[in-house]
């Protein structure tokens, strides 16, 4: 008998199966994402929760099978969990039900611009093996590769979660821990921690370098010149794991003539060296990524062109001349800011482990060490 006369409303709103998903502040306001099984009549008021706060139905935001997606709001402030119930009729002789009655409305046009700030922070709503699920997805704007810190309740961390695949208003993603972690937890993540967001995994990167050698050595009377200059392609992958390819080079000396002795036993000498590493290749690993200040160390290697050539004319006269290509290894580090943002500067210094080459009484040194400063723009 309590079945048969259970009011038409409650029954709609049972079939509807309508809750709230997501809500939050917005000035005086409270902004609510309302999930639905059936389509419902935008403008209409729906109550929210026992104590049955009215709120405005806005346009529908999305649509996901079987589930509709609205916008509401609510005048003032209100504290809505996730989850409550939504009912859609009010008390007797106030407007029926707000349930549509053709199903063939799929979609209303969007004319509201919700903000969500509450990107930065969510929470964990599952987790098998090293995947985790967080209440945050493209309505917050969460974007691929975002990357999340993970907190336990007393705000202990235990690892990194970077997003992969996005849904409405849910995200999944990889936990790891990084390498440099002395608290390995990620493992331990479990529904109900808390994620906050620190930035994006930039991919790739495209920027400029510029360079001078951090000792001159002298080519008889005079000091060598050096530069070092071109374009840096970047390529991150998790965990601040990368490559990069300089599209340039580092380069370093120059020549000089000087003369001794009388006629008829003067004797002029002439000496030229020049160093070039080109092209050079590394790995790297950013420390504490995507941090602001972000420290790396590198190795690779590069090609080297050397010459040290000596001659000398007059009464005296010899002519020895030493040339290298091969390839030297080359070590690295330095500091980025901003990894993980579009305008990423950078300080770094490059140590290329050159062979000496001799030439008569000289000798020059293609071992070299560089400092160098530039930026890149990342996505």
């Amino acid at each position: 008998m309590a079945a048969c006369c259970a009011p038409v409303g409650a029954a709609a709103a049972e079939a509807a199966q309508v809750k709230v998903i997501a809500s939050f502040h917005d000035r005086q306001s409270t902004k609510l994402i309302i999930e639905s099984r059936e389509p419902l009549v935008s403008g209409r008021p729906v109550y929210i929760g026992p104590e049955r706060i009215t709120a405005s139905l806005g346009d529908l935001l999305s649509r996901s099978d079987p589930a509709y997606y609205y916008g509401a709001v609510i005048a003032g402030k209100k504290d809505i969990p996730s989850g409550t119930e939504v009912s859609l009729d009010g008390p007797a002789g106030e407007l029926p039900p707000a349930l549509l009655n053709d199903p063939k409305i799929k979609s209303f046009k969007l004319s509201e611009r919700y903000t969500f700030d509450q990107k930065r922070r969510g929470e964990v709503t599952a987790r098998q093996g090293d995947r985790a699920m967080i209440d945050r997805g493209t309505m917050h704007e969460v974007q691929e590769r975002d990357l999340y810190r993970v907190y336990d309740s007393s705000s202990r961390y235990k690892g990194m979660l970077e997003i992969h695949g996005m849904g409405d208003f849910q995200s999944s993603g990889r936990l790891y821990n990084r390498l440099e972690d002395f608290n390995r937890r990620a493992a331990w993540t479990e529904p109900g921690d808390r994620v906050e967001f620190i930035g994006q995994r930039k991919l790739f990167a495209l920027g400029v370098v510029g360079a001078v050698n951090s000792r001159s050595q002298k080519i008889l009377n005079r000091t060598e010149e050096s530069f070092g200059a071109g374009l840096l392609w970047n390529v991150t992958f998790q965990d601040g794991w990368g490559a990069e390819v300089f599209f340039g080079l580092f380069s370093r000396g120059g020549s000089d003539q000087t003369g001794y002795g009388t006629f008829p036993n003067h004797v002029i000498e002439t000496n030229s060296v020049d160093a070039k590493f080109v092209l050079p290749i590394w790995f790297k690993k950013n420390f504490f990524y995507p941090s602001t200040v972000s420290p790396f160390l590198a190795a690779g290697f590069s090609f080297l062109r050397g010459t040290n050539s000596y001659e000398t004319m007059g009464s005296i006269a010899s002519s020895t001349d030493k040339r290298i290509f091969t390839v030297v290894p080359v070590l690295g580090g330095g500091v980025e800011f901003f990894p993980g943002r579009f305008f990423r500067p950078r300080l770094e210094v490059r140590y290329f482990n050159g062979p000496t080459l001799r030439a008569g009484p000289t000798s020059f040194r293609t071992e070299s060490v560089f400092y160098g400063a530039g930026f890149a723009t990342s996505w």
